[in-house]
């Protein structure tokens, strides 16, 4: 696991948050150990969105969607700088937008695009 990942993974579990991680690879234990909550591992396709999928009908058939006040969604094919990463999850999951994106280079969310079109 890159050290920008494992560095994500420690800030979300530092700021409370369930860590549910879709892989195509597998991971050593020790890469699991205090990082990940649940890990789902599955056959890698290429580019598809199967890890999103499988992500979603895990998190759906286990009821969680029912008490999850809020949901993100992170892809291992950003890099994951350091610069205001802390702020940027508590920002991220304390924000009261239903829908939001994050800019590359702050830690200030904005509405959604289609949001902004009501």
């Amino acid at each position: 696991m890159r050290a920008d990942i494992k560095n994500l993974l420690t800030v979300l579990k530092n700021n409370g948050a369930y860590v549910i991680a879709i892989n195509t690879l597998k991971l050593k234990d020790d890469e699991l150990d205090n990082h990940i909550d649940c890990y789902i591992e599955r056959p890698n396709y290429g580019r598809d969105f199967g890890s999103y999928k499988a992500g979603f009908k895990h998190f759906y058939r286990n009821g969680w969607h029912k008490d999850c006040k809020r949901l993100l969604m992170l892809n291992d094919s950003l890099f994951y700088s350091n610069k205001n990463l802390d702020s940027l999850i508590n920002v991220s999951l304390n924000s009261s937008r239903d829908l939001a994106r994050a800019n590359l280079y702050d830690a200030t969310l904005r509405p959604n695009k289609i949001m902004d079109r009501q």
